[in-house]
């Protein structure tokens, strides 16, 4: 029994040892000497500049791949929010060249349109659009004014009155207004003696209504010497006399 008692002492030894050995410590901290460096950020993929596509067929060079399908189907790069390519539908029209035929269809809508909602301020601005020559300012001046005094509907002849005297006001006017002085003196001297046949009440329309509307555009001295004598004569008349703002 003494042999059995001391062989068994013997295997329990170990066991005991590693007991009292106890766990295994952890690992020490590093210094501020042994401190690892955090790795550096892989970099950033490659864009594409704005607005390219690729060739069809052909795929986009090695760390470009970041392209994205579009709406249209096609490849292309996100923009930022807010930010898109000009739709090839909406691209600004580039000036037309002037055309004589192109303005007198569009003249007869203007004047048309005048007289549905009464904006000479847009009709103005439409004729202005047209951008016509200088040297046809002075004769269409006159072709709209006698197409005005013409007019015997009283509410659409003082719209076209506005309308006409409109495209010499305002800086800078739709028509040079020196060349529309012109177009004055040109109606009153060549216009007038043979229109008053047709329009009986045509020097009453004159002094009320179109004088009146002239002087938003010129001053007494320019259109004084302008008006015939058989208008200045007329009890009626009295030319309008009142202080101006110089004009810029």
């Amino acid at each position: 029994w003494l042999l059995a008692l001391l062989s068994c002492a013997r295997r329990r030894a170990p066991i005991e040892t590693k007991h009292a050995a106890g766990p295994p410590s952890a690992p020490a901290e590093p210094t501020h000497a042994e401190e690892v460096e955090p790795a550096a950020a892989p970099p950033a993929a490659p864009t594409l500049p704005v607005g390219f596509r690729p060739p069809p067929g052909l795929l986009p060079p090695p760390g470009l791949e970041n392209i994205v399908e579009v709406d249209d189907g096609e490849q292309g790069v996100p923009l930022p929010p807010g930010l898109g390519l000009w739709p090839e539908g909406d691209l600004p029209k580039p000036p037309q060249p002037f055309s004589v035929a192109s303005f007198r269809r569009e003249l007869v809508k203007i004047i048309q349109e005048l007289g549905i909602d009464h904006n000479t301020g847009k009709a103005v601005q439409r004729i202005r659009e047209q951008q016509v020559p200088a040297s046809m300012h002075r004769a269409e001046f006159v072709d709209l004014l006698t197409r005005a005094m013409e007019t015997r509907n009283g509410m659409v002849r003082r719209l076209l009155v506005a309308f006409v005297v409109g495209l010499a006001a305002g800086s800078p006017s739709a028509f040079q207004r020196a060349s529309c002085l012109e177009g004055v003196g040109e109606f009153f001297d060549e216009v007038f003696p043979e229109l008053g046949g047709d329009v009986k009440a045509l020097p009453a329309i004159v002094i009320a209504e179109l004088l009146p509307t002239l002087q938003a555009a010129f001053t007494d001295e320019d259109l004084f010497p302008l008006i015939p004598e058989s208008i200045r004569m007329l009890p009626s008349f009295q030319p309008a006399v009142r202080r101006r703002r110089p004009r810029a």
